[in-house]
């Protein structure tokens, strides 16, 4: 199961010890404003996510297929590359700059996963090149 999901508009904290379910603590939105959870709020998804992809909406939060569509209040033939690559066609340049909106804890956590992971995807890089060019930013 895919569980890479970023969010951009409001700032939480992934604690990856707490059980599943209880991990994500939304500390409101990225302009001050506060975040209530018992609030209903449109969302934007890709339709990877939108039509259940990676089960967040189904296993994860419990909806079936016929409660997704029903949700669903607009939808295009396009994807989100297509609006991506006009966007950035109509811009010319684009610096992408890190929202800072996302935590993960225990941060000795996902350091160790860090490097393991980093590991396992360069094998042949040395640890010290590692250390120089991943942790210098």
């Amino acid at each position: 199961m895919n569980k890479k999901i970023l969010l951009a508009g409001i700032d939480y904290i992934v604690d990856v010890s707490k059980p599943t379910g209880e991990r994500i603590n939304i500390e409101g939105f990225s302009d001050g404003r506060p975040f209530n959870c018992d609030d209903t709020y449109l969302v934007a998804i890709n339709s990877y996510r939108g039509t259940g992809g990676g089960y967040h909406l189904t296993k994860g939060a419990g909806l079936s297929e016929e409660e997704i569509s029903a949700r669903l209040k607009s939808s295009t033939i396009k994807d989100l590359r297509y609006y991506l690559m006009k966007w950035i066609g109509e811009q010319g340049t684009v610096t992408p700059e890190a929202l800072d909106n996302w935590t993960v804890v225990p941060t000795h956590w996902w350091e160790a996963a860090k490097v393991r992971d980093y590991e396992l995807i360069f094998p042949k890089v040395s640890k010290a090149l590692y250390k120089q060019t991943y942790f210098s930013r």
